[in-house]
C-alpha cells in the first residue's frame, strides 16, 4: 500500500468509539455504496469491502474501520482508528492506494470527508493547536494570539497563514482560504490575515517571514525569531495563489502530506491496541507477539529512515522549484530591461544598439566552486577570501557543484559591487539592504539568500561559534579573528546546503568584505 494521507489528533470531547462508527457510517451512506457498518467483522459489495474490528480491555476501548474500494486498475483504502483510554481519546485516519500502473499519473488526493465530520464534533487538536473546519479570520487585535501560536515551542503541526490582497473582500479571502483548507484538513489550520494584521505580523516576525498581498506561507513547527532557515517555511506568492488557487493548494498539500505520513501511529496503539485480538499485528501466542513486535520495530525503523531521506529530497525539490520561479522572474525582468534600453538606443540612432555584446573584463560565470574561489582572488579587490579552498573543493564532489559555483561567483561579484558603492559613498546600508535595493547596473543576489545573523542557540554555543570564527587583519580585530555569523545560503534544505560566511568591513578601516568560509553547512543544533 502507498500511504497518501495521515492525520492523528486528540478528540477529548467525543464519545470517540461510537462517534467514529457513526461518522464512518454516514460517510459510506453519502458514497452510495450500499453497505452498513457492522458491529464487527466484514461485509462486501460488488466493488467494496468494509472491515470493522472492536476491542475492549480494562479502561481501553478501540475500533478500527476500513473501507476498501476497487476502481479501474487501483484500490483505495480508508482506515479510521479511534481509541478511548479515558485520558486522551484520539483518532488516526489513513488513506492508502495501490495501482496496477505505479508509474502512471500521480493520483489527486482528496481528504476523506469523514475527517471533516469528526473534526466538527468538538475540540480536536494536536498539542496546543486546534483543528477547525473553516479558516479563521485574524484582525489586528487577534494577531498577538496568532504570533503566540506560531512561536509556541510545543507546536507539532504547521500553521498556514494567508493574507488578503488589496482587491479581495473579506468574504472572498475567506472563500479562497476555505478552498485551501479542504486540501489540508487534518494537516494544518488556516488563518486569513486582514491588512493591518499582515503588517503587524511582519513587524513581529521580520521581512523574511512576512505574508502579504494574497500570499500564503506554511509556518512549520520550531519557528524562532530570527529563524535559522526562513526558506523552510514554504511561501507561495499572491499572484500565483490567486490565479492558480487549486494548483497552489495541491502543492501545499503535497508538502505537508510528506511530513504527515511520516508520523508513527499513536503510542497507545503501538503499545496496547496492536496486541488486542483482531487488530493488525495481533498473534495468538506471547512468543509470536514478541517476535512480531521486534520485527515491527525493525520495519518501522527502516521506514522512518527512508521517509527521512524522502522528506529531505522533497524539501530540496520544493526549494529548487521556488528558486526556478525566482530565476525565471529575474530573467523576465532583465530581458524587459534590455529591450527597453535597446529601444532607447535605436530611437537615439546609437549604433551600440546593433553591436554585439563585448567580452566582459571578468568571467561571467564559474564552472566549479574551486574556480569561483580562484576567480574571486584574481579579479576582485573589494572581497578577500581566506583559507577556504579545501571546503570549497569538497563541494565539487557533488552533482550540483556547477550550480553552486555559478551562485557563489554571483555572490562574490555582488559583494564587489557593494564594496565599490560603499567606497564611493554611493550606498549607506549593509549587504542585505544592498540586495533588497537592487541598484541598476549592479550585480545582486536575492535578498532571501542573505542572513546577517545566526540563531541564538548557535551564537551561545562555544563549539558553533568557534566553527564560524575566521582570520581577519589586525586592523579589523586585535585578535586577528572574527566571528562571522553573516552568511549567504546557496541552498536551503538537504545536504550539504552550501554556505558562504563573511564579515563586512566596508564601513571599517579596510573597506573590504572578508569571506572566511565557503563550503558545506557548518555544525549547529540541526546538523549535530
Amino acid at each position: 500500500m502507498s500511504l497518501l494521507y495521515r492525520t492523528i489528533f486528540s478528540a477529548p470531547h467525543l464519545d470517540i468509539v461510537d462517534d467514529a462508527a457513526d461518522a464512518f457510517g454516514s460517510w459510506i451512506d453519502s458514497k452510495g455504496i450500499g453497505l452498513s457498518v457492522p458491529k464487527s467483522g466484514s461485509v462486501t459489495a460488488s466493488d467494496a469491502e468494509l472491515v470493522v474490528t472492536r476491542a475492549t480491555a480494562d479502561q481501553l476501548k478501540a475500533i478500527r474501520l476500513t473501507l476498501h474500494e476497487e476502481r479501474i486498475d487501483e484500490r483505495w483504502s480508508t482506515t479510521v482508528t479511534a481509541i478511548d483510554d479515558g485520558v486522551d481519546p484520539c483518532v488516526w485516519i489513513d488513506l492508502e492506494r495501490v495501482s496496477s500502473d505505479p508509474y502512471g499519473r500521480p493520483p489527486i488526493v482528496a481528504v476523506p470527508r469523514v475527517v471533516e465530520t469528526l473534526l466538527q464534533h468538538g475540540d480536536c487538536h494536536v498539542g496546543p493547536t486546534k483543528f477547525a473546519v473553516i479558516p479563521e479570520l485574524v484582525d489586528a487585535a487577534a494577531t498577538d494570539e496568532l504570533i503566540k501560536q506560531l512561536l509556541d515551542p510545543e507546536r507539532r503541526v504547521p500553521l498556514i497563514v494567508m493574507s488578503k490582497d488589496r482587491y479581495a473582500t473579506v468574504e472572498g479571502a475567506l472563500e479562497r482560504g476555505g478552498q485551501l483548507l479542504k486540501k489540508v484538513l487534518g494537516l494544518a489550520p488556516v488563518f486569513v490575515l486582514e491588512a493591518e494584521a499582515s503588517a503587524k505580523l511582519e513587524t513581529a516576525l521580520g521581512p523574511d517571514l512576512k505574508v502579504y498581498g494574497g500570499a500564503v506561507r506554511s509556518y512549520l513547527p520550531e519557528l524562532t525569531i530570527p529563524d535559522r532557515q526562513p526558506e523552510r517555511h514554504p511561501f507561495i506568492a499572491g499572484t500565483i495563489f490567486s490565479s492558480q488557487t487549486a494548483n497552489a493548494a495541491s502543492r501545499i498539500q503535497r508538502t505537508l502530506t510528506q511530513q504527515a505520513i511520516a508520523q508513527r501511529p499513536p503510542a497507545i496503539y503501538r503499545e496496547r491496541v496492536a496486541m488486542m485480538p483482531g487488530f493488525p499485528h495481533h498473534q495468538g501466542g506471547a512468543e509470536e507477539d514478541d517476535e512480531l513486535v521486534a520485527e515491527l520495530v525493525d520495519v518501522e525503523r527502516e521506514r522512518d529512515s527512508l521517509l527521512g531521506q524522502l522528506r529531505e529530497l522533497q524539501d530540496e525539490l520544493e526549494y529548487s522549484a521556488l528558486q526556478l520561479e525566482e530565476a525565471e522572474s529575474e530573467l523576465d525582468s532583465a530581458q524587459a530591461r534590455v529591450r527597453y534600453l535597446e529601444g532607447r538606443l535605436r530611437a537615439a540612432n546609437d549604433q551600440a544598439a546593433y553591436e554585439a555584446t563585448p567580452a566582459a573584463s571578468i568571467p561571467e560565470t564559474a564552472e566549479s566552486c574551486t574556480e569561483a574561489v580562484g576567480f574571486a582572488r584574481q579579479y576582485l579587490t573589494g572581497v578577500e577570501l581566506g583559507d577556504t579552498d579545501y571546503p570549497a573543493s569538497g563541494l565539487d564532489t557533488y552533482a550540483k557543484s556547477g550550480s553552486w559555483a555559478k551562485k557563489a561567483w554571483r555572490v562574490f561579484r555582488s559583494m564587489e559591487d557593494y564594496a565599490e558603492l560603499k567606497a564611493n559613498d554611493e550606498f549607506a546600508g549593509d549587504f542585505l539592504a544592498y540586495c533588497k535595493d537592487s541598484p541598476q547596473g549592479r550585480t545582486v543576489v536575492p535578498a532571501g539568500w542573505v542572513a546577517l545573523k545566526e540563531s541564538v542557540s548557535t551564537d551561545n554555543n562555544p563549539k558553533y561559534r568557534s566553527a564560524r570564527t575566521f582570520p581577519v587583519p589586525a586592523e579589523v580585530s586585535e585578535d586577528e579573528e572574527m566571528y562571522m555569523c553573516a552568511h549567504v545560503r546557496l541552498e536551503a534544505g538537504g545536504r550539504p546546503a552550501p554556505r558562504i560566511h563573511f564579515y563586512d568591513d566596508t564601513s571599517g578601516p579596510t573597506g573590504v568584505i572578508y569571506v572566511g568560509y565557503f563550503g558545506e553547512h557548518l555544525p549547529n543544533d540541526q546538523t549535530n
